[in-house]
């Protein structure tokens, strides 16, 4: 019997107790990781930072977690300059698909939604370690290979992230090829996803377990893999059953994969409960974060846990997002933003970011200037982005970058800098274009 709405619902939203083993404590960095952790929150201090994206909004700030921190860390090998060069990329990046608010994560799923009718991607359930698991069927794809093909993956591992519980910092990837006959994405796409992972996604990649791999699919697989380090190597399995393997217990996995969920996918159903599910608990998270002072390098194991209840009252429930839907500000779901209403007092004001996805030339964030002198800076030369960085209209991106893109105007002259080493988790691929 198909699961009941109530039932999907708990397999967006919680682990399965009695299956999932979730983390007791948060992840401890190493020592040059610690030591390296006070230097980044003082590059973005409101105060004192020297980073070109200051000012923050809420949002932002919030997206810089401790656990944020540490996994750009571990991706550039410790590099104190290339973190921050990646992390400086990776935000003016987010400014201009406009990731972090509510009201844009609305916007973009109503965007992406033609892409998710069939079913072919989907997160539902969460593995033995408490990781959101990720479903991708490349077989039941039915759109044209395009930007907002694109868009829709970074839609999911947004939300997918969402999803993550305390302590809990990646996903497991079920990628089935049942029936599929081609190349799962042409050799560009696959270029484009892998560079938007390998400097927006670092460390997302928990396990990822490839199904059904025809021989096309596994040539194409195979010249991937001459490009994957040896750690990521270690993160995927072939051909392996998730619930005797015990990575997925049976109460989450899903039928086909010999577990005791009947899912059918319902566009209906599954993709507003999804934007929901994701917007109440970023609404917790934020409201958490400001309760515990807010700021940069807030660990997620902190804001992610249950409030108790003398402090916060009730925990929000997913709502399905209607235009009529208020706050307790007397704003629409779809106009809120956290940016002014949700931001500690005793931060600097938040920016309006004025950059828009389509913007050609420049990344400018506007707002109360950070108190460090007057400065222009360019955070990145087109050598650091990969060459066509991706469809989501980021070759205009990576040109206003080349020329010295401003995303903090305060006058002087641009200085570029270098991005350090990072792993390749091309395992991915098979996602695009699906």
């Amino acid at each position: 019997m198909p699961v009941s709405g109530q039932q999907l619902a708990h397999l967006l939203s919680t682990p399965h107790a009695a299956s999932s083993h979730l983390p007791t404590s948060a992840p401890q960095p190493s020592p040059a990781q610690a030591h390296h952790l006070s230097h980044l929150v003082e590059y973005f201090s409101p105060a004192s930072g020297t980073s070109p994206t200051l000012p923050l909004s809420a949002d932002e700030q919030l997206f810089l977690s401790r656990e944020t921190l540490l996994r750009f860390l571990t991706a550039t090998k410790n590099d104190l300059s290339s973190t921050k060069t990646r992390l400086d990329k990776c935000l003016v990046w987010r400014r201009s698909l406009n990731l972090s608010s509510n009201a844009s994560i609305a916007s973009l799923a109503a965007e992406v939604a033609p892409e998710a009718v069939c079913g072919k991607e989907f997160v539902l359930g969460y593995s033995k370690k408490g990781q959101p698991v990720l479903h991708f069927l490349p077989n039941r794809s039915d759109t044209k290979e395009s930007e907002r093909q694109l868009r829709h993956v970074v839609y999911m591992l947004e939300r997918t992230a969402d999803l993550m519980p305390a302590g809990v910092n990646n996903l497991l990837l079920i990628i089935d090829f049942a029936g599929k006959k081609s190349a799962p994405t042409s050799p560009a796409m696959a270029r484009n996803f892998i560079s938007i992972l390998q400097d927006f996604y670092p460390e997302r990649l928990g396990c990822a377990v490839l199904l059904s791999i025809p021989w096309i699919v596994r040539k194409f697989l195979d010249i991937a893999f001459t490009f994957v380090d040896p750690v990521t190597k270690g993160k995927v399995r072939w051909h392996v059953d998730v619930v005797k393997e015990g990575l997925v217990g049976a109460g989450e996995a899903l039928r086909e994969y010999g577990g005791d969920v009947d899912f059918v996918y319902k566009q209906e159903e599954y993709w507003p409960l999804l934007l929901a599910t994701s917007l109440a608990k970023r609404e917790q998270y934020l409201a958490n974060w400001a309760r515990l002072g807010g700021g940069v390098g807030v660990s997620e194991w902190d804001y992610k846990q249950p409030v108790p209840s003398s402090t916060s009252g009730t925990q929000p429930q997913p709502q399905l997002p209607r235009s009529t839907q208020t706050s307790s500000t007397g704003n629409t779901v779809a106009e809120r933003t956290y940016i002014h209403s949700q931001q500690p007092t005793s931060a600097t004001p938040s920016p309006t970011t004025t950059v828009s996805h389509l913007s050609p030339t420049t990344a400018t964030a506007t707002g109360t200037p950070p108190s460090t002198g007057s400065r222009t800076e360019s955070i990145s030369s087109e050598s650091t982005f990969h060459e066509n960085h991706g469809l989501l209209d980021m070759h205009a991106l990576e040109k206003g970058m080349s020329g010295g893109m401003v995303i903090a105007e305060h006058g002087g002259d641009p200085a570029a800098a270098t991005a350090g080493e990072q792993r390749n988790e091309p395992v991915f691929v098979g996602v695009v274009g699906v």
